[in-house]
């Protein structure tokens, strides 16, 4: 062959070997991408694949978790019943002999207060975060429960938190848009007001309503009837009274401050002021406080407190006086055919102090007020409530628990040591108490709310001058509680009233303190009986050496009228409806 050709054909060879060669690098070059591509897919499906199978565990666990609680709570929720029912007996048993009180039975009473507790405890630990004491604080609690004795159940109904309370009368204002006293007994009680004239909104007015909404109405109230109080009085004065069959009771984590914290033949003592006589606000310490005698029993005291000296009685002193005219208050009264009185108040303490305590609570709530009962008139009568103290369950660790043994027997405990600090002379740590205040009522569509102690307004809200903003009132501050009872008198949504503003020297309409005690012919018997019971006297007080030291309410102080003098929007109408209303009956 000729050589041309096989030069020609080499050529040809070594051309075809080298295209190949480039054609097996771009292939192992695309391989090594597509093999680095792949790498990433399943680095990333890997990735994917375990974060959802840890969300997946996470939720697994969670859901055991929840489980497992709810089958702790079934276990306890049983025992408790099998425990009720062994020493109690079976609820049908129970309501064919038609003895279901059981705070009225010695035998029954440490059983009955372990329910009310256990029942409080457990509204307490439902509630949100939001408000409760956090890290070291703490915090006192009262929560209001009602006793059904048709079914034989104990629903809570008002619960209450806070160890504070304002102080001078510049920084209270004359608004009434701010809540002077947030220590959880007054905050409870006000919230179980609030719930009542909300309530009572709802049920005078429903017949007002379109037919739809009656019947959507009245198939809400069906369905969670035991979430209201209240029902019509049968009568044609268009007012409310408690259900059939229904009491209220009362339950406060700690001995209430005032009379109720000073044990006998023990260390217990209270931080509140002694008053010697009646005064005007505002006060003169020097006046009316005996500092020389701290741990006098039976004085009607001011609430304690550092700074300047607060113009709030003690709880121990408010509740005395609830026993003689009823929780509910004077403006309640506009849609209430009756007072409603408390059945039996239960607290907590040391177990070696726990008779001491009752007995405490006993001398400070119902003794005090049975000094003044002969001066009563109907519908009003003296209502000594059964005080117990409960031997379990055991409150939450931030909540304060009357405790004689180491001094702290109410939110105001007496130290020298600032809070948080340890007492020089007991070697005790003073409680760091919290500032919040939370409220919380068994009314539909209605949220717990937190305030701040010292400021009376809502939490979160910044400094400003002048009245508080709408927006960061409380709903337990007078001006919100009077827009409350106009709503449930005349109907109405009771945030939307008042309609009109008004400016501040505008007085053609009827204030706070006009409501209050003219509202009804009912609220104004309510001032006239709690006049008599501060001053009114008679041979027996004179023989026993005078009014005022036979009188544990006659030291009262005396409020100025500015801080009810201020224009409620629709107050004349409710005056105009309820006397309307009360001229027909008669």
């Amino acid at each position: 062959m000729p050589t041309h050709f096989n030069k020609k054909a080499n050529s040809r060879a070594k051309g075809g070997t080298a295209l190949k060669g480039k054609g097996n690098k771009a292939g192992k070059k695309n391989t090594a991408v597509h093999k680095a591509t792949a790498i990433k897919a399943v680095a990333a499906k890997n990735r994917t694949g375990k974060a959802k199978t840890l969300k997946e565990r996470r939720q697994r666990k969670q859901q055991a978790e929840q489980l497992k609680q709810t089958i702790a709570d079934m276990s306890k929720a049983v025992a408790m019943d099998a425990w009720f029912g062994t020493v109690m007996g079976s609820a049908s048993e129970n309501r064919q002999r038609k003895d279901v009180r059981w705070w009225k039975d010695d035998d029954k009473q440490p059983v009955w207060a372990t329910r009310v507790a256990q029942t409080a405890l457990d509204a307490y630990a439902r509630l949100p975060n939001t408000g409760k004491p956090q890290g070291k604080e703490r915090t006192a609690l009262a929560v209001f429960v009602a006793h059904d004795e048709n079914d034989d159940t104990v629903t809570p109904v008002a619960v209450g938190t806070g160890t504070k309370c304002m102080g001078s009368l510049d920084e209270r204002g004359c608004a009434g848009d701010r809540v002077a006293d947030a220590h959880a007994e007054i905050i409870a009680r006000r919230a179980l007001v609030r719930s009542i004239l909300d309530d009572a909104r709802r049920i005078l007015h429903d017949d007002n309503d379109d037919d739809n909404n009656n019947s959507d109405r009245r198939e809400t109230q069906a369905s969670s009837s035991s979430l209201t109080l209240l029902v019509r009085d049968g009568t044609a004065n268009r007012k409310c009274t408690l259900r059939a069959g229904v009491t209220l009771h009362l339950y406060v984590s700690c001995l209430p401050c005032g009379d109720a914290s000073i044990l006998e033949h023990a260390a217990a003592t209270t931080g509140a002021k002694p008053l010697l006589e009646a005064s005007s606000m505002p006060p003169s310490a020097h006046v009316v406080e005996a500092r020389d005698a701290p741990a006098a029993i039976g004085a009607a005291r001011r609430k304690p407190g550092r700074g300047f000296a607060t113009h709030c009685m003690s709880c121990s002193d408010k509740y005395a006086k609830m026993t003689l005219l009823g929780v509910q208050g004077s403006l309640a009264l506009a849609v209430l055919s009756a007072p409603i009185y408390l059945d039996s108040i239960v607290s907590h303490a040391a177990t070696c102090f726990a008779d001491a305590a009752a007995a405490s609570l006993r001398r400070a709530i119902a003794e005090r007020a049975a000094l003044r009962s002969h001066v009563l008139s109907p519908p009003f009568v003296y209502h000594a409530p059964v005080c117990l103290v409960a031997p379990t369950p055991e409150p939450p660790s931030n909540v304060i628990v009357g405790d004689a043994a180491s001094g702290v027997s109410s939110p105001a405990l007496v130290t020298s040591a600032a809070p948080g600090q340890r007492d020089q002379t007991t070697g005790q740590r003073a409680p760091k108490l919290c500032g919040l205040s939370l409220n919380w009522s068994r009314v539909p569509e209605t949220r717990h709310e937190v305030t701040t102690g010292v400021r009376g307004v809502r939490a979160g809200a910044g400094k400003f001058d002048g009245p508080v903003p709408a927006k960061l009132q409380s709903r337990l501050c007078k001006i919100s509680m009077a827009r409350a009872c106009v709503g449930s008198v005349l109907g109405g949504d009771a945030e939307v009233l008042p309609g009109k503003k008004r400016t501040a020297d505008a007085r053609d309409g009827v204030t706070y303190g006009t409501l209050k005690r003219t509202a009804c012919e009912l609220c104004a018997r309510y001032h006239q009986c709690w006049i008599d019971i501060k001053t009114k006297t008679d041979g027996d007080d004179d023989a026993d050496g005078g009014c005022v030291q036979s009188n544990p309410f006659a030291a009262w102080l005396v409020k100025s009228p500015a801080l009810e003098d201020f224009v409620v929007d629709g107050g004349d109408d409710v005056i105009k409806k309820c006397t309307t209303v009360g001229s027909e009956v008669k």
